[in-house]
């Protein structure tokens, strides 16, 4: 079949639109490198991992992963290339020898993104907990999920000196588990979101639609002021918010309210230097996806696409 030839003023407008249309989907960044940062597969790991591996096949991200209790065979199941399979935490900001991929993996200047799913930073030495704080000044964004394991080490009154560089970097400051007041987790509990702010995370729920927290109330269901149908069941205690930080989200429960009466955060955030620290009160979105897949693969887009400001 005879092609017929473009018009010269078409024919350069074409790649032009071509450009302008991938410029508009982000064709043309590089992935955003993501370490995900866990004690154990738990529910929350598998499914943000998957999330993200989704991701990397569009070629938006490129995934890590740190599994303190895993071995690196099992991660290789999971499809996560042996390279990137890091056996602990990064303990050097740039590699001796970025041509070795495993060497260049394990160095934390590589990343963008860290998401931090209840691990156990006491396995973590003053070194790194240091190069992360400086990481994260230095422009780095840092997802911390509490969790019921390990999370309870840093609210303890006198935590390892070690710890203090993390400490330090949070939105919020932990309080002590074992005298936390006690509230019913038997029940989903709603929560309330902060105004929209310019530059903040897009939350909704629903990709169509232009509402900045559309999709929540369906998720939560039942009419506002009234027990909803889903939610989200446990909470790490917080017992303050530090003055730089703000409530992006906080939990609709009367009982776990802080000493000076504010919401209790369950999801706040707090800019450190150039980079930002992302505090998420437990490790239960894997609901959101229980509901519908959509909801979750939003909530996790927008999130790490606002914690690396990319």
């Amino acid at each position: 079949m005879t092609r017929l030839p473009l018009p010269a003023g078409l024919a350069l407008a074409v790649p032009l639109l071509l450009l302008q249309a991938a410029a508009a989907r982000g064709d043309d960044k590089p992935p955003r490198r993501v370490l995900l940062f866990t004690s154990a597969a738990s529910r929350e790991y598998q499914f943000l991992l998957r999330h993200l591996q989704r991701q990397e096949a569009d070629k938006r991200v490129e995934v890590a992963v740190c599994v303190q209790s895993a071995a690196a065979e099992h991660n290789r199941v999971l499809g996560v290339p042996e390279e990137r399979c890091l056996d602990d935490f990064p303990a050097t900001m740039r590699a001796d020898k970025p041509e070795d991929a495993r060497a260049a993996h394990a160095a934390l200047g590589r990343y963008d993104l860290v998401i931090a799913l209840d691990p156990d930073w006491t396995k973590l030495t003053a070194k790194q907990t240091a190069l992360l704080r400086r990481w994260v000044e230095d422009g780095g964004g840092l997802i911390f999920v509490a969790g019921p394991v390990y999370t309870g080490r840093l609210g303890r009154p006198k935590p390892d000196e070690a710890l203090t560089p993390l400490l330090e970097l949070l939105p919020v400051v932990l309080q002590d588990e074992r005298i936390a007041p006690d509230r019913d987790a038997s029940k989903p509990c709603r929560l309330r979101f902060g105004d929209a702010e310019e530059g903040g995370p897009t939350l909704r729920l629903k990709a169509d639609a232009r509402e900045p927290l559309a999709g929540w109330d369906e998720f939560f269901g039942g009419a506002r002021g009234e027990a909803p149908e889903r939610g989200f069941y446990g909470f790490y205690p917080v017992k303050q918010l530090k003055a730089n930080a703000r409530v992006l989200a906080a939990l609709d429960d009367p009982a776990a309210k802080l000493p000076d009466g504010r919401e209790q955060p369950y999801l706040a955030v707090r800019p450190v230097g150039k980079g930002k620290v992302v505090y998420l009160g437990s490790g239960e979105t894997w609901r959101l996806r229980a509901y519908r897949t959509e909801a979750y693969e939003l909530f996790w887009t927008e999130l790490g696409r606002y914690a690396a400001r990319r």
